[in-house]
């Protein structure tokens, strides 16, 4: 039963600083008040452990906390030090998570679209004048999207023996909401970084973070302070101001900065209303490797395997398998990590887990065991990423213990001839790698280890070393590495420079136990208007002297390519068309190439000037219509039209909009409520001439939305035909009917006097 007295509503006080806040506070018959633990911490003091049994947090029981009731002036003034006060919590960034609570559903229009890539050459020898023409190929990619989904198939094709290979068919959805995707048909196993994907053909369930970009997934650290005064406070990540803000007297805590992975320092300078500053400086590390707490990442499969993809053998295997993968971030240093998957002859369990080792790195650690028609076996792997100024260590290996095994091994098609072990885990691999400046200016030095063991080969070792840095206002990069087993090498340098703001040059020299080349070239890259050039001229020294040339350009259409080269008594010659068609909005359109989402801009008329992100795409053909490819499918795109281009018979009710599409899907986007119907400027009167009153409200029989009458009897009427009939609505709830006949007058404003409306 509650407590006998009343509920205040009081205007807090902490260490006589008004916090402009209204709390609940209860006062029971004996005078004692008490608070809602979490609306104590809102106004800064932080609860007591101990609360009475209704939840509620007796006044007098918070240590070191004074406070006083002015009911007079219905105030609650609390008087504490920074140990038992609540941090005020600063979003850093507040702006973004507003942006992202308004984020709308994304789109999809019913459409269809076809990728597409076509590859043909021709080879001359000079010893016997003999031409040697390469088949047409091409790779292809076909789309079906809507609200259901997205159906998607990839296929290659030869003009070769006619030859049409399927590669992958699958139906997908995304719900951004729950951050889930669903598929179906064929699809890859989600996994860890200790377990193998694999092709299935099945169905499959999946977190995805990408459909809500807004979402920071790695904890980020929050940085605290005090402040004896209201104070302004600024942010510096690595030398780089981020963040700017007032403070009220007392603790605060700064949180969700914008951070990006890896190490850095931050710095942080408190300003009070004298002028005076504190600066506190501390190390941080972050790794996308972990999640924030509570935050979790799973995959999940069901399906049969699909093996020799790509090859004419391509089949699925006859026995249902399944796989499960889960992320979860337990603590801000910890995320553990699991993995199952199986089926008839094979039981896979692990488990693992990703660390932060303090301020420097983060280090990981997983194993698993097996029970296979094989035998048992076990895999344990682990890593470290550590960062020490400048200097960067990174270091991996896994070892596979008996018989161990997993939906790749098992299902592996050895029936023509291959050895079953070939489809097995690597029995060890080893990694190391080590970056750091050198004691060249500028330059950077990078040293790399890699030892892979396998059960069918000889162990492989490899040493190598990079060294880069610029040179003058270019740049020079030098490799090198040598396999410890077999005795082979190889050196190369390479050295850049500018010509002008848009050319470039370079010279190579490689050495190895085929011998030496040195080589130069000179390019051009093309930029991304229709029309620009980029092309590119090689020459090069070695067993032949050998010369190319290769050109590049993005027409409207397509992105076209072409290439020769020459060496020795050969010389080869090869072109590339890659584009795509559109079928979307009742047209077809003929574009570049498409791999994410697109939008076709419907502007009502030809020749208007359409805006992507401020700045110009293009105008609308003939048809009112341009297609913007390249969108951002789960983002915000901003598109806009060029209103004093529109014919002043069209009436639009906006000039931008913001779209979100849905996954490589394609948004129709309509600035012209009605592109087919015509728009006048009408005169109504009723029968004794009398302009129609201001606040008359009227619609077309071709207009979805209402009208409404301005001064001396006006109105902009939309979505009109050669003959109308319109009814009006008088403010005083009574109707007349008008009849008139409309002519379009090549875009002219039309205007249509005197138009007189009959009492119903």
């Amino acid at each position: 039963m509650a407590p006998a007295g009343r509920d205040l509503y009081l205007e807090i006080f902490v260490n006589g600083i008004p916090r402009h806040l209204i709390a609940e506070v209860h006062e029971d018959a004996d005078g004692s008040l008490s608070i809602d633990p979490v609306q104590l911490r809102n106004v800064g003091i932080l609860p007591v452990a101990s609360q009475r049994p209704d939840g509620r947090v007796e006044l007098a029981s918070l240590h070191a906390v004074a406070f006083e009731f002015d009911e007079l002036l219905q105030t609650l003034s609390f008087t504490a030090n920074d140990a038992e006060r609540a941090p005020l919590v600063v979003a850093a960034n507040g702006k973004a998570a507003k942006r992202a609570a308004a984020l709308e559903p994304p789109q999809a229009d019913l459409g269809a679209l076809l990728n597409y890539s076509l590859y043909s050459g021709a080879t001359y020898n000079s010893a016997d004048a003999d031409v040697t023409l390469s088949a047409l190929s091409g790779a292809f990619e076909a789309r079906i999207f809507g609200p259901f989904g997205l159906v998607g198939q990839t296929f290659s094709a030869s003009s070769q023996s006619n030859n049409v290979r399927r590669l992958d068919s699958t139906w997908s959805y995304s719900d951004p909401e729950s951050m889930r995707t669903f598929r179906a048909g064929d699809v890859v196993t989600g996994g860890l970084s200790w377990t193998r994907p694999t092709r299935l053909g099945g169905v499959q369930i999946q977190n995805s973070f990408g459909l809500r970009p807004d979402i920071v997934t790695f904890p980020v650290p929050a940085f605290s302070g005090s402040a004896a005064l209201p104070s302004a406070v600024e942010v510096y990540l690595n030398d780089a101001r981020r963040f700017t803000g007032d403070l009220p007297a007392g603790p605060f805590e700064i949180a969700d900065l914008p951070i990006v992975s890896g190490a850095g320092t931050v710095q942080i300078v408190v300003r009070d209303e004298h002028g005076q500053e504190v600066v506190t400086e501390s190390d941080y590390f972050v790794s996308e490797q972990l999640l924030r707490p509570g935050l979790s990442d799973y995959s999940a499969e069901l399906g049969f395997a699909r093996t020799r993809y790509g090859t004419d053998q391509d089949h699925y295997d006859k026995r249902l398998m399944g796989s499960a993968s889960l992320r979860h971030g337990i603590l801000d240093g910890f995320t553990g990590e699991g993995h199952a998957e199986g089926g008839p002859g094979l039981i896979n369990l692990g488990l693992g887990g990703v660390a932060a080792l303090g301020h420097w790195g983060v280090g990981a650690l997983a194993a698993s065991g097996s029970s296979s028609d094989l035998g048992l076996g076990l895999q344990v792997t682990g890593s470290v990423q550590i960062e020490l100024g400048d200097v960067n260590l990174q270091a991996s290996a896994q070892r596979t213990f008996g018989s161990y095994a997993d939906i790749a091994s098992v299902t592996f098609d050895d029936t023509l001839g291959s050895d079953a072990s070939a489809g097995a885990s690597p029995q060890d691999v080893y990694q190391l790698s080590l970056s750091f400046p050198a004691p060249v200016l500028g330059a950077r030095m990078s040293l790399s280890y890699s030892q892979a063991d396998t059960r069918d080969s000889d162990p492989v070792r490899l040493l190598g070393a990079t060294l880069t840095g610029p040179l003058f206002n270019g740049s020079l990069s030098t490799s090198a590495f040598a396999n410890l087993d077999d005795g082979n090498y190889g050196l190369r340098a390479t050295i850049s420079m500018p010509i002008g703001d848009d050319i470039s040059s370079s010279a190579s020299a490689t050495s190895g136990p085929a011998g030496s080349s040195v080589s130069t070239s000179i390019a051009r890259p093309a930029g991304d208007r229709t029309g620009d050039i980029g092309w590119q001229l090689r020459y090069g020294t070695g067993q032949n002297a050998t010369w190319s040339g290769a050109a590049s350009t993005q027409l409207s259409v397509a992105d076209v390519a072409a290439r020769i080269r020459h060496s020795g008594e050969h010389t080869q010659a090869s072109g590339r068309v890659s584009g795509s068609v559109v079928m979307a909005g009742g047209d077809v359109f003929v574009a570049n190439r498409i791999d994410d989402a697109f939008a076709i801009v419907d502007a009502g008329a030809p020749a208007v000037p359409v805006l992507f992100e401020n700045r110009p795409a293009g105008e609308t053909r003939g048809n009112g219509k341009l297609l913007l490819p390249n969108l951002r499918s789960y983002q915000n795109n901003r598109i806009a039209i060029d209103p004093g281009s529109l014919p002043l018979d069209r009436v639009t009710a906006s000039t931008r909009q913001t779209i979100r599409p849905a996954d490589r899907s394609g948004v129709v986007v309509r600035f012209v409520g009605n592109a087919t119907g015509g728009a006048a400027l009408i005169v109504l009167r009723d029968e004794a001439g009398a302009f129609l009153p201001l606040g008359t409200t009227g619609q077309s029989a071709g207009d979805t939305q209402a009208f409404m009458v301005g001064y001396d009897g006006e109105a902009m009427v939309d979505g009109l035909g050669p003959d109308n009939r319109i009814t009006l609505q008088y403010p005083d709830g009574s109707q007349c009917v008008a009849e008139f006949a409309y002519a379009a007058q090549g875009g002219a404003q039309v205007l249509i006097a005197d138009v007189v409306c009959h009492p119903l």
